[in-house]
């Protein structure tokens, strides 16, 4: 299964990108800024998410986001 969270750098998003590793899904993590250098997702967790940096409002972002064909969105 596979996965697209939204705001991926964040708090929250940290810690559902980490839920949804442990469950086994493939996760995509869109975030401005792309791989968060700190919080709480381990260094071997933030190797294995697929990072995408930029703006959702951004068409070609978010169609990018879209080709990977998610079964599941998070924000």
């Amino acid at each position: 299964m596979r996965a697209l969270v939204t705001g991926a750098a964040g708090f929250v998003g940290q810690w559902t990108c980490q839920a949804l590793l442990r469950d086994g899904w493939a996760v995509t993590g869109a975030a401005l800024e792309g791989i968060p250098s700190s919080g709480t997702l381990s260094a071997d967790d933030r190797a294995r998410v697929d990072w995408v940096a930029g703006d959702l409002r951004d068409d070609s972002v978010l169609e990018s986001l879209l080709d990977r064909r998610p079964d599941a969105i998070l924000h």
